[in-house]
């Protein structure tokens, strides 16, 4: 272990710096000078260590600044309940080696009061926590992800995928060494009712134009971090500021009358600073003519772009593959040709059944989507892969409700994005179950009695006997692959609990994605269909 020696413990109560012990390649929890002082000491008296442990702590402790360095925490108070209890639980799984930790402080009668001391301020919401989280090491990251942004409205989007970021990457990085950058490649309107106000709030809002702009780019921030559930707190996030139109004072509302101007990173900060809610240090702000320096290519930078609410979906193999090249799994050579590759054959020819347990309706509307993207590629006269899939719903008092809001969401996906003339008389409809009819249901789609001593029924998930579907799939397939190809169906748990134990009797194998915790079921869904259908897109 590598321990700090400070000469003057008097250093972490009169700065922000706070030092942090580090492994060779993680950062453990944080400790405080009087505690490693106080330890070592006990290792140097200690009669039941050898003479050689006892002489190190002596050189330790009598050595200043021996294989040491500081690293600057960066404190984040947190509002938002789902997002501090999720952290609470991230940081608990697997971030609190790398240095983060989270605080909650009880409120009494709009109170604050700090678990830990006395201090009080007045506060008027009802949950907060401090997050406290290292800041990038002077070494820099180790991976850049290039988040292009082509339209405003995909920003609620952005978020699962910087969550999959995260953990898809290998436990062996720390995650403040994973760096996204969002390019937003748009321009804001803050004004965009100007037409329909008087002339007096014309007047008003005229004067505000970059005040406005600034507060809709927080709550666009507030928006990417609340849907990573936190997690976009916990890499090194860079927030491009796009340009907004700001109409001249004097003018019409004519067009002409609009000039695209950038968006400063002060008026950003300040609206930050007056909104507790959306307060976020440790998100760096760059305007758009600083970022020439930051679209820098190389092996270790990853260019994406995001033109509409199912590219962050689609990406996510990519992004798998991608991550693979980091840790070691693939060679220079194959990372070169990640996205050349021309996908290997196998012989079975149908897909399995594909069987999938969500609890939630906006899910279901990206299988659909997803699924659909799939559909397209395949030629008119085969079966439609949604006749392939089976949607597992939780049981529950509210069955009937359920059971109707999922037939919506399809009879809706049906209206808008299925053409009557495109569908060819195929059935795009997948098949909805409950858990406990689950079983027969799965059991009755599959045609062949599947043998004994041959995996047939997989599931999907971190699992002690599982086989690691790796990110080479594309050239070097693995016998995780060859399984789920020459499989009956292939399982995808509940996000919340996994597989349900009535369906786990039917699995008789397992596959898992490499992760650090459990990912989203529709990027799982994602990066699986994309190996399975590789010879067909």
């Amino acid at each position: 272990m590598i321990c700090t020696y400070l000469d003057d413990a008097t250093v972490l109560t009169t700065t922000t710096d706070v030092y942090t012990a580090f492994s060779m390649r993680a950062a453990l929890p944080r400790v405080g000078f009087s505690r490693v002082k106080e330890t070592l000491h006990r290792l140097v008296y200690s009669p039941f260590l050898p003479i050689i442990y006892r002489v190190c702590a002596q050189v330790l402790m009598n050595t200043s600044l021996l294989l040491c360095f500081a690293v600057t925490m960066v404190e984040t108070t947190l509002t938002n309940p789902g997002i501090i209890d999720r952290l609470e639980q991230d940081i608990t799984d697997y971030l609190s080696p790398f240095g983060f930790s989270i605080e909650r402080q009880e409120i009494v009668d709009e109170i604050v009061v700090s678990s830990n001391n006395n201090s009080k301020c007045n506060n008027n919401n009802r949950s907060r926590a401090v997050l406290t989280s290292p800041s990038l090491p002077e070494d820099g990251p180790i991976c850049t992800m290039h988040l292009h942004i082509h339209n405003e409205s995909l920003i609620p989007t952005i978020g699962p995928l910087l969550r999959t970021y995260l953990r898809l990457s290998s436990p062996l990085i720390s995650p403040i060494k994973l760096r996204c950058i969002l390019h937003c490649n748009f321009t804001l309107d803050p004004i965009s009712k100007y037409t329909k106000m008087n002339t007096t709030q014309q007047n008003q809002v005229l004067k505000q134009q970059e005040e406005l702009s600034a507060k809709k780019i927080i709550q666009h921030i507030h928006m990417i971090i609340r849907n990573s559930m936190g997690a976009a707190l916990c890499i090194e996030l860079v927030f491009v500021l796009p340009c907004y139109w700001r109409r001249r004072v004097d003018s019409t509302t004519d067009e002409s009358s609009r000039l695209r101007v950038s968006i400063s990173t002060e008026p950003v900060r300040k609206a930050m600073q007056n909104n507790l809610d959306a307060c976020y240090p440790s998100v760096q702000l760059v305007e758009q003519s600083s970022k020439k320096n930051m679209d820098r290519d190389n092996d270790t930078c990853l260019h994406l772009d995001v033109k509409t609410r199912m590219c962050t979906v689609r990406h996510q193999p990519l992004l798998f593959r991608w991550l693979s090249t980091l840790d070691g799994s693939i060679t220079n050579d194959q990372r070169d040709t990640l996205n050349e590759i021309q996908p290997q054959p196998h012989d079975r020819e149908t897909t399995p059944l594909i069987v999938a347990c969500i609890e939630k309706v906006a899910n279901l509307h990206r299988i659909l989507m997803l699924l659909h993207g799939y559909d397209k590629s395949e030629d008119d006269n085969s079966t439609s892969l949604f006749s392939k899939v089976v949607i597992v719903l939780p049981n529950g008092i509210e069955k009937d409700k359920t059971l109707s809001e999922f037939n919506d969401a399809i009879d809706n996906f049906h209206k808008v994005i299925i053409d009557q003339q495109e569908s060819h008389g195929r059935m795009y409809r997948p098949t909805l179950v409950y858990e406990d009819q689950a079983v027969e249901k799965i059991s009755s789609m599959i045609d062949t009695t599947p043998p004994s001593d041959q995996p047939s029924i997989i599931g999907i998930d971190l699992h002690p006997d599982a086989l690691t579907f790796k990110g080479d799939y594309r050239t070097h397939p693995s016998s995780a692959l060859q399984q789920m190809r020459e499989s009956l169906a292939i399982v995808f748990g509940y996000e919340s609990t996994g597989i349900p134990e009535v369906i786990r009797s039917l699995l008789n194998s397992w596959v898992q994605i490499p992760s650090r915790s459990s990912i989203n079921v529709v990027a799982a869904m994602s990066i699986i269909l994309d190996a399975l259908m590789d010879n067909k897109v």
